[in-house]
Parts: C-alpha cells; structure tokens; sequence
C-alpha cells in the first residue's frame, strides 16, 4: 500500500464505506424490481393456468413465497438505516438541526485539531455498521431469489412435460 497519512485513510475509507453503501442499495433496487415484475407474471400465470399436479402448486407456491420474503428483504437493504448520533457535524439529520449556516460554520470552526478526524472515524464505524447489515439482507435476499428460480423452473418444467 503506498504511503498516505491518517487523516487520507480515514477519508478514503470514508468514501469506499459511502459508495460500498450506494452499491448495495442499487442492487437491491434493481433485485426488488426483478422481484416484484416476477410476481406479477406469476400471478398472471397462475390465475389463467389450469394447474392439477400437486407437484406443480407446490413449486409454484414456494417460488412464490421465496419471492416475497425476498422482496421484503430488498426493501429493507432499500430502506435507510443510518444511525442517528447524538451529535456530530457529518451526519446530514445532525446538520439540519443547526440553526443556520452561520451557527453550522461556527461549529466547525470551533473544532481542535484532530477533531473533524476523531468525528469521521466515528462515522467511519457507523458506516461500515450499515454496509454490514444491508449487505447481510442483500445476501440473503440474493439466496431466496435463486430459491425462487429453482422452484419456478421445476413448476415450469413438470407442468409443461409431464
């Protein structure tokens, strides 16, 4: 690794934390819109299909609620979580509770050294806290929708064969 200082680590890992976050809402944005399209042509299939095998309602049903649950857990990737600190002059919800943007300047301007490095390695943790547990959902998420393809290719399959 070439040599920066603590101070571009610090920003640096900000930023990777900050687009890592940004990637996991996109693929679960797109994964929820996958998710939801497939429920609505499985709902269109089913109610115009004349389904008898066992097999082929079972398959259906748990595709179906393979998809949901998924869908669910999309949305909870989707939806933010940011933990709210007490305090703090990088959180967008800790800035907004200024006053003005003369009060907000002079915060900043009252900092020590050191101060702005302490607040973003604070945030830092915060941040890696987030992508920890959208990324845990997005995976599972990810496994409940090959879940769904499993179960929809064998309705698919024993309807359409057997």
């Amino acid at each position: 690794m070439p040599d920066i200082s603590p101070d571009d680590l610090v920003t640096r890992t900000h930023d990777h934390l900050n687009q890592y976050i940004s990637l996991a809402d996109n693929k679960a944005s797109i994964l929820l819109t996958a998710q939801v399209a497939f429920l609505g042509l499985f709902a269109n299939a089913v109610s115009n299909l004349s389904i008898e095998a066992p097999i082929v309602w079972w398959s259906a049903l748990m595709s179906a609620g393979f998809t949901v649950i998924g869908v669910f857990l999309s949305g909870w990737v989707v939806y933010p979580r940011t933990p709210k600190p007490e305090t703090g002059l990088f959180f967008w919800e800790n800035i907004v509770e200024y006053d003005s943007k003369e009060t907000f300047r002079e915060e900043f301007e009252q900092l020590e050294d050191g101060g702005p490095r302490e607040e973003l390695i604070e945030e830092n943790y915060d941040l890696a806290t987030v992508a920890h547990n959208k990324y845990h959902f997005l995976r599972w998420s990810l496994r409940l929708t090959a879940g769904t393809v499993v179960f929809a290719v064998i309705a698919g399959v024993v309807f359409l064969f057997f």
